[in-house]
């Protein structure tokens, strides 16, 4: 358990890149992240430098998790545009995790 003098408020988004489900005996609908692949931090607008990483029968489908310190809208795709494109709110402080297509970038904005 963390106590408020151990916690900090996040002050940039972050994005991470992965897999969903455990990587050995998973199963496909395993709704979980598992194995990381990278993470990247970066100040509103942003568009990943990094792309979803190749499915893998072992280790799953690629997938997004992010966590924002304020409400933004993220957009997923080989050219995402999350100021006109097809978009998710994300609430500030809450984690969500997105399938994505191997090779697809995630973009965000703030949420106005």
């Amino acid at each position: 358990v963390l106590s408020l003098e151990t916690t900090m408020a996040r002050t940039l988004p972050l994005v991470t890149a992965g897999y969903v489900g455990a990587y050995t005996a998973r199963s496909k609908t395993l709704s979980l992240p598992g194995r990381a692949v990278w993470s990247e931090e970066s100040a509103l607008p942003f568009t990943t430098t990094q792309v979803a990483p190749a499915s893998s029968d072992g280790a799953g489908d690629p997938v997004f998790t992010v966590v924002f310190p304020s409400d933004t809208i993220v957009s997923i795709g080989p050219v995402p545009n999350a100021s006109t494109g097809p978009r998710y709110l994300c609430l500030a402080g809450v984690e969500r995790t997105f399938y994505a297509q191997p090779g697809d970038k995630l973009a965000a904005v703030a949420s106005v």
